[in-house]
């Protein structure tokens, strides 16, 4: 029996088409199970829209849910310079914006490529915890670069 798997991406304008490269390399590594992706966005180009919509219908195992934030008064982002964006904090709205359904996700960043099976992640048992995360590759570099002292670094 397919698993459901839900998939959570944070996104603007700038990740649109990304999104969907990252999207089409979950489908085809994942024939077996029903991707259910998540996307809480701000602002999307309107081809990027209509190009992920139109994935929906070529993929018999995946469901595409969008969840656009129309306002961020009261919300408080700090930006740094750099490639970071607003776009960035998004995840942390999942909770709010979710069905109550949904009781574990997966975050991506949309600009990765899936290579395999995403069931044995997220059949992962986190032992009560709330988080599970991947330590970053370039783990060291990456807390000198942002000043973490414990050495422990993961991306997103």
């Amino acid at each position: 029996m397919a698993e459901q798997i839900h998939i959570g991406f944070g996104i603007d304008k700038n990740f649109g088409a990304f999104a969907g490269i990252t999207i089409t390399s979950l489908v085809h590594n994942n024939i077996a199970n029903e991707l259910i992706i998540h996307i809480v966005y701000d602002d999307l180009l309107s081809e990027d829209m209509h190009k992920l919509k139109q994935m929906e219908q070529l993929y018999r195992n995946l469901t595409l849910h969008f969840y656009r934030i129309k306002s961020t008064e009261g919300m408080k982002f700090i930006v740094p310079p750099g490639h970071i964006t607003q776009a960035m904090y998004y995840r942390y709205l999942f909770a709010d914006m979710l069905p109550q359904t949904v009781t574990r996700l997966i975050y991506l960043d949309a600009d990765i490529i899936c290579k395999g099976d995403i069931l044995p992640l997220w059949q992962s048992d986190l032992q009560g915890k709330v988080l599970g995360a991947v330590r970053d590759y370039g783990e060291a570099k990456s807390c000198v670069r942002i000043g973490l002292k414990s050495g422990r670094y993961f991306n997103s």
